[in-house]
């Protein structure tokens, strides 16, 4: 079975490594499942290479985080004003994320959220294929 191994910098524990499922999106990304505030899975997209989490707007609006505002955002189509969300209480596992922000953004797939570096804060994540 592929898993995901999230070193112990990822969830500010030195000690410890964390290894979850690793499972394959709709178009072939690594994704993994997280359970959100309200206990339910959410499967999101793993991207090492993306700064900033993104959220499809239907998944904030069942979060119990709040809006943070308007972000610049810059991608490899240019810069676009994006909406913002705090995102509380999800968890990895066993182990709660630290809280985040998020770009909201349809994300025009089955999959509701893509977890970049702000998520695990300075990771180490190694893809154990």
């Amino acid at each position: 079975m592929r898993r995901l191994a999230l070193t112990a910098l990822v969830l500010a524990c030195p000690c410890v490594a964390l290894e979850v499922p690793l499972s394959t999106a709709t178009g072939g990304q690594p994704a993994i499942d997280i359970r959100d505030a309200q206990g339910r899975t959410v499967s999101c997209i793993v991207d090492s290479g993306a700064m900033q989490a993104v959220l499809s707007p239907s998944l904030a609006a069942s979060d119990p985080g709040h809006a943070l505002g308007q972000v610049h955002a810059t991608g490899a189509g240019g810069s676009v004003l994006l909406p913002s969300w705090q995102v509380e209480g999800w968890q990895l596992g066993d182990h709660q994320l630290p809280d985040f922000a998020a770009l909201l953004m349809d994300l025009g797939t089955a999959t509701p959220c893509v977890l970049g570096l702000s998520v695990f804060g300075s990771p180490r994540v190694e893809l154990d294929f």
